[in-house]
């Protein structure tokens, strides 16, 4: 029987997908960074890489992916969200543990802080001392809230929601567009902004898994050059589209991508790979800007060609993850 919804290995591969657009991102994104390698094709006088992360936005990949999986665990009366955010915080400590020591063993700045400090990094509410881990708290606070969105949600018609989470997402970038000052130097006023932004990828995940049927969707589309053609092509538009633009479009964007990339034929060690990485999404997320910003840029900026950099972040973070997450599950059967 063909699914009607993304598979486990699916969801697993897109998250594999979604962290390394996050370490593009990361990489390439802006000036102060892309200027430490050497780019080779230029558009419009801007290097293509930076170009291409326009079109990575990774936050919004995990995060419509969890109103996805979220939705279908509630559905199944399956969704044990408190324990979910236990594991990740949990996870996150341990990382934040190992590499808040190496950043005081190295004498970097910041680390481990003040108590105030300490204590934001270890509630999420402020990570300072990782910056890319800005959405863990609200993401969180999705998680523990996503029973009542769901329960809420499911009173409406399709049409409703869309509607409504459109709204909401327009009001959330007005308010970053005329008080993003403002609420960066008040983070008491951002998380907020933070959740209402997310919500809108987290609903659109939520509707996908309520009314998307994949089975037809590839029925409809194919599996071949068709869905590569649309998947290229929104990734084109996005990477060229004026900045205004593409923020109004990205949750479409990201919903687009993920249903379009789930149905395409992929060659098995495509498919391998991406699972792999999928995998251990969470702790690259968790440490890889340790080794491409804060601790040793200068290592990774060294290969100086914008793919090899690229490779060598990902399979630095990978091995890393690998190694770090073999202590961390050792550890947690004592």
């Amino acid at each position: 029987m063909a699914n009607i919804t993304f598979t486990k290995d699916d969801t697993t591969a897109l998250k594999g997908v979604a962290i390394l657009m996050m370490l593009w991102l990361h990489l390439f994104h802006h000036a102060d960074w892309y200027s430490r390698a050497t780019p080779l094709v230029f558009v419009c006088g801007k290097p293509l890489v930076s170009w291409i992360s326009n079109a990575t936005n990774p936050v919004y990949f995990f995060t419509f992916l969890s109103g996805y999986g979220l939705y279908l665990s509630y559905k199944k009366g399956k969704a044990d969200n408190l324990l979910r955010v236990k594991k990740l915080y949990s996870h996150y400590w341990f990382y934040t543990i190992v590499f808040g020591l190496i950043g005081f063993l190295l004498g970097k700045p910041g680390y481990p802080g003040n108590l105030m400090t300490i204590a934001y990094n270890v509630t999420g509410w402020e990570t300072t001392y990782n910056g890319t881990i800005w959405f863990l708290f609200p993401y969180c606070l999705l998680a523990l809230s996503s029973k009542k969105l769901f329960s809420f949600a499911d009173k409406y018609k399709g049409y409703v929601i869309l509607i409504a989470i459109g709204f909401i997402y327009i009001v959330c970038l007005s308010v970053l567009h005329f008080w993003g000052e403002y609420l960066i130097a008040h983070q008491w006023a951002y998380m907020p902004e933070h959740y209402f932004e997310l919500l809108c990828p987290f609903i659109l995940g939520y509707y996908c898994a309520k009314y998307v049927n994949i089975s037809i969707l590839r029925q409809k589309l194919g599996t071949g050059w068709k869905v590569a053609f649309l998947l290229v092509l929104s990734m084109a538009i996005m990477m060229f589209a004026t900045s205004a633009l593409s923020v109004i479009l990205y949750p479409l964007y990201v919903s687009m991508f993920c249903l379009l990339f789930s149905i395409m034929e992929k060659p098995r060690w495509m498919s391998v790979f991406l699972k792999d990485i999928g995998e251990t999404s969470t702790s690259i997320w968790f440490l890889h800007a340790y080794f491409c910003w804060y601790f040793i840029p200068e290592y990774i900026y060294f290969f100086k060609y914008p793919l090899l950099i690229f490779l060598i972040l990902v399979v630095v973070s990978y091995t890393t993850a690998r190694l770090l997450d073999f202590v961390y599950n050792r550890i947690k059967t004592f």
